[in-house]
């Protein structure tokens, strides 16, 4: 007996992850070294290990779950679409519009959205339950209704901004029934109601939490705004985009999709955002432009040009003074035809004598827009059509020299 170690010296001899489990089996003295999870590993090892707590908290789940709650949320997923296509059926509003685009697709998937809510706050209440069965601490009682006054209003929210947005679909315009992005003022009602309805949905949020948290709103207004002095100081340059970007949409210099052009951007606008515009330029790069840089900018609104100008000086040699005319009136027939004399004549007129040559200037207006590619193409016809009528007058360009200061 003297040769084999005794009890104790068997216990200093284990190693110290064997002494830490016996410590948290209640077999010995040893403090667990625990850090991250120091406060959690306890409650689990005397919560859910416990095999009593865990039956008892399952048999209240089984008690406080109702059929009859489970199964109105399942029907409210289940039969929103199909009883609402049947009601468009019954009041023959299939054949107005078709169900991707009419309010009861809306009005179905916002009750389906609200089933899924009402689904996952009813799980959340069940696992709140389970929980304080079992011992787990939540820090409050009332964690459910403080989801609760979360997502109901942002589904409220959500549902009444579809359906402001479909109902922007349809706003009489110039142009007839167009998007929300196809005409400017439409915009900006789109916008503004999107900003009326995110502080509505806030103001209601925090008003509920208010009442389930005992905080008073008009404190918490109080509080904030003593604070929103640097806030707004610090967000001065966003909030001057932004409001810029609503004179911009309300004054309707361009919409998506146009043409324009300012400063050293030519391009079409892709996106029209709060802050910023995305313009995809002629080389097929996408730039970004603050709101600001184009309020104060000379814009260009190439898409929404009727017509368009050609304008170029021709230089002759010296020695054609004599068939000017002919000249002159031979460039005058070729650009006629493509020219527009209904308000403004067409300018053919030779203007001036040159140390080195004789300059015609063709000033003519265009019926098409200026830099789109019917525009181009004409203009490729006219300088053909211009160098065959001075060829046919037996006059010729003259060549750069030297004399030409």
């Amino acid at each position: 007996s003297q040769g084999l170690p005794r009890c104790t010296d068997q216990a200093a001899m284990r190693p110290p992850l064997r002494q830490h489990a016996l410590a948290v089996r209640g077999g010995g003295p040893a403090e667990p070294d625990l850090h991250i999870a120091g406060k959690l590993f306890p409650a689990l090892r005397k919560t859910v290990i416990s095999g009593e707590r865990l039956s008892e908290a399952l048999a209240k789940v089984l008690d406080a779950a109702a059929l009859a709650d489970l199964a109105v949320i399942a029907a409210l997923w289940l039969l929103a679409d199909p009883l609402l296509r049947g009601w468009r059926r019954l009041h023959r509003e299939a054949r107005a519009a078709p169900w991707d685009r009419s309010f009861a697709r809306l009005w179905a998937r916002g009750l389906r959205r609200l089933a899924a809510t009402m689904g996952a706050l009813y799980v959340l209440d069940l696992g709140c339950l389970a929980a304080q069965t079992m011992g787990v601490p939540l820090g409050r009682d009332d964690v459910p209704l403080l989801a609760a006054s979360f997502l109901y209003p942002v589904w409220f929210g959500r549902l009444a901004s579809n359906i402001k947005r479909r109902a922007l679909r349809v706003y009489p315009s110039r142009e007839g029934p167009v998007a929300p992005n196809g005409d400017g003022k439409v915009l900006v009602y789109d916008r503004l109601c999107d900003v009326a309805l995110a502080v509505f949905v806030g103001v209601v949020i925090l008003e509920l939490l208010s009442l389930e948290l005992g905080v008073a709103f008009a404190s918490l207004v109080a509080v904030s705004g003593a604070s929103s002095v640097v806030v707004a100081l610090a967000c001065q340059e966003p909030l001057k985009h932004v409001i810029n970007g609503l004179l911009l949409t309300f004054s309707d210099k361009f919409r998506p999709g146009d043409e324009i052009s300012f400063g050293d951007v030519a391009g079409t606008v892709v996106n029209w955002g709060w802050f910023d515009t995305k313009i995809r330029q002629y080389n097929e790069r996408t730039v970004v432009v603050p709101n600001g840089q184009i309020m104060n900018s000379k814009l260009i609104n190439i898409s929404r040009q009727r017509w368009g100008q050609y304008k170029t000086e021709l230089r002759l040699r010296l020695e054609d003074g004599p068939i000017m005319d002919e000249v002159v009136a031979a460039i005058r027939k070729a650009v006629a035809p493509h020219a527009i004399s209904r308000d403004r004549n067409v300018w053919v007129h030779w203007r001036r004598i040159d140390r080195d040559a004789l300059v015609v200037v063709v000033d003519v207006k265009l019926p098409v827009p200026s830099g789109t590619t019917a525009y181009h193409e004409l203009v490729e016809r006219l300088n053909a059509n211009i160098v065959r009528a001075i060829k046919e007058a037996e006059a010729d360009l003259c060549l750069p020299t030297s004399r030409r200061i």
